[in-house]
């Protein structure tokens, strides 16, 4: 079903929801969620409901892919809030005004659909804390009986998104592959953690850079 064909007449909410999933980078969103940012940055009085649907016909026009949490201790995936991805770099520039978008967010976005095209499925990677509050760790990637762990580092200062999410991919408490995609990298190898470390280039040449 095409934007067009479906039952959305608001044109304006429907760019507002768009560019709320483009500022929201791969941050969970649910459609309340996105329903209060939406007052809060915009002032536009909306419901999770109508939201809702409109995100449901971005899903089924391809535009967007939802993508669900994965509890990486549990083994199991989480509800809502989810992940968004545009279904490539050209819609999340579009989304943005053509202004360049973050770096991190491009690359994820880049990252996030050649896993989809490799066949792999893709979840948001998270960890409990002690106090049951739920920390992003990137990308959580299975294919078969495989599984993969991938943070996008864009940065290297304390307060940095990419830099929290590294520290939570170090505390990961199995032995899969563990992976950072970042563009600072020349030539790719493994820290004394185990972690290997990727440019964005040869991450997008190499078919087997996730799973040899």
């Amino acid at each position: 079903m095409a934007v067009r064909d479906s039952c959305l007449r608001d044109s304006m909410l429907l760019q507002d929801i768009i560019s709320g999933i483009a500022s929201a980078g791969s941050a969970p969103l649910s459609a309340a969620g996105l329903a209060g940012l939406l007052l809060r940055e915009r002032g536009r009085r909306t419901n999770g409901n109508t939201v809702g649907s409109y995100l449901r016909a971005l899903q089924d026009s391809l535009l967007i892919r939802r993508s669900a949490r994965y509890d990486i201790r549990g083994r199991r995936q989480v509800g809502s809030p989810f992940s968004y991805f545009f279904a490539d770099t050209g819609l999340l520039c579009a989304a943005s005004g053509f202004a360049a978008p973050q770096y991190g967010r491009l690359i994820e976005t880049a990252v996030y659909c050649e896993l989809i095209r490799r066949g792999y499925e893709v979840s948001a990677g998270i960890l409990y804390d002690r106090k049951d509050s739920p920390y992003e760790t990137g990308l959580a990637v299975r294919h078969i009986d495989e599984q993969a762990y991938i943070t996008v580092r864009c940065g290297t200062g304390p307060v940095n998104g990419s830099g929290r999410k590294m520290a939570q991919l170090c505390r990961i408490p199995d032995s899969f592959p563990k992976i950072v995609i970042e563009r600072d990298v020349f030539r790719s190898f493994t820290d004394e953690l185990g972690i290997r470390h990727i440019s964005p280039e040869d991450f997008l040449m190499d078919e087997h850079s996730v799973f040899s």
